[in-house]
């Protein structure tokens, strides 16, 4: 039987910034990784992402 884990997103293991007004947070339990992604208000993807990653 698996252990169960418990983590909180209000002290994450990893946060990045992939572009402006975004937010990613990540906590790692066991082998299984959540992450948690806050987009401001205004944030659209082919405004603030997508010149980040490419695409159409």
């Amino acid at each position: 039987m698996a252990d169960i884990g418990k983590k909180s997103f209000n002290s994450p293991d990893e946060t990045t910034n992939p572009g402006e007004k975004l937010k990613v947070e990540a906590v790692t339990v066991g082998d299984i990784k959540i992450q948690k992604v806050t987009a401001e208000p205004g944030w659209t993807w082919s405004k603030h992402l997508k010149p980040v990653v490419g695409g159409e």
